[in-house]
Parts: C-alpha cells; sequence; structure tokens
C-alpha cells in the first residue's frame, strides 16, 4: 500500500477582509460582503472572490481597482463601469447602479455584460 500526502489546499491569493481594514483600503463600519467575480475578472485576475468591507457597489468596485491592480483595464474609473458590468446581490436582483447599498453578509457577483443574442 502506498502512503498518500494529504491534499494542501489551493492558495487564495485574495486579501482578507482584516488585511483590507489594516492597509486602510476598506473602513471598519461598512458591512462585510463578499465579491464574486466571474468572466473577464475572474480571468485577468486569478481570484474567484474576495472577502471586503464595502457599503454600496461603487465602494465594492473602487475596492476591486485596489486590490486587482491586473485587472484595472476592465475596471475604469467612472460611472460607465455599470454599462459593462452587471451586479448581482445574493443572487436575486441584477442592477448596474453603483450606488446600491450593501449589507452584512450580502455576496455580491460582478459579471460582464452580454454582447450579441
Amino acid at each position: 500500500m502506498t502512503p498518500t500526502t494529504p491534499a494542501t489546499p489551493a492558495h487564495d491569493p485574495a486579501p482578507d477582509r482584516q488585511a483590507l481594514v489594516a492597509s486602510g483600503i476598506c473602513l471598519p463600519a461598512h458591512p462585510g460582503v463578499t465579491v464574486e467575480l466571474y468572466g473577464s475578472l475572474r480571468i485577468r485576475s486569478g481570484i474567484e472572490q474576495v472577502p471586503m468591507r464595502a457599503d454600496t457597489i461603487g465602494t465594492a468596485v473602487a475596492v476591486l481597482r485596489r486590490v486587482l491592480p491586473q485587472a484595472s483595464r476592465l475596471l475604469p474609473e467612472g460611472p460607465g463601469l455599470a454599462d459593462h458590468f452587471r451586479f448581482s446581490i445574493n443572487g436575486r436582483a441584477v442592477t448596474t447602479d453603483l450606488a446600491t447599498a450593501l449589507a452584512e453578509g450580502d455576496r455580491v457577483i460582478v459579471f460582464s455584460a452580454s454582447v450579441g443574442g
């Protein structure tokens, strides 16, 4: 019988909430949320989700810009971002409104808008 080596958990390069607060990127008073990345953002960054503190989708996007410099071209500054991406809160509502408020425990799914039909 050959001995087996326990599986090593995959390293997730995403920073945790505490590290983001400690570095001044997130405010401790904001709710703890998890942002899940899909499509080009996931491919470019190599990260599936980013736990963070954010009070709105716009704040979450600003945090993503800071922690995912490799995806900065996909997350341009300004309100035009909503034209290229959709945001789903807890898998229920889909919005493009960056002012949408977030609550403790929310999961924000970020995905590219489809082109074509």
